[in-house]
């Protein structure tokens, strides 16, 4: 009996050193899991505080923005431009002044025409008085012969 309760003793002592062995085996990769794991965590926040600073500093850096702001400027103006070509009346204010300086030119005919004719009446007048002049430089001296 006493053989038996050496070998369960044995055993049993075999069995928790093999089992401890186990464990601290176990522990060892548990614990370099949790270091592993640890490790990549500390370069997963690196690589991202990494490309956080490399993103900022191309959205600094980026002349996206203001070339975007200038083609929307660029729109602005092209629709601002169409509006205006749109709202354009140059060729009916063009037509309109055509007809307005035929009809100036038709008043300034008229009004050389009145110059012409005003010109001869005067002349007109003129001999007119000229002759009445005569007329009555006549009688007055034919009065003075006839008295």
């Amino acid at each position: 009996m006493q053989d038996i309760i050496i070998a369960v003793i044995s055993s049993i002592l075999g069995s928790s050193f093999i089992g401890l062995l186990v464990s601290a085996y176990i522990r060892r990769i548990f614990s370099r899991i949790d270091k592993l794991e640890h490790t990549v965590t500390r370069l997963k926040d690196d690589q991202i505080a990494g490309i956080d600073q490399r993103l900022e500093l191309h959205i600094r850096n980026d002349k996206t923005t203001q070339h975007i702001q200038k083609f929307e400027y660029i729109d602005d103006m092209k629709a601002e431009l169409k509006e205006h070509i749109r709202n354009d009346h140059s060729q009916e204010i063009l037509s309109e002044m055509k007809h307005v300086r035929g009809g100036l030119m038709r008043v300034e005919n008229k009004v050389d025409n009145i110059a012409s004719e005003t010109a001869e009446q005067r002349a007109k007048i003129i001999a007119n008085k000229e002759y009445i002049a005569n007329l009555d430089a006549s009688f007055q001296m034919h009065k003075q012969h006839h008295k």
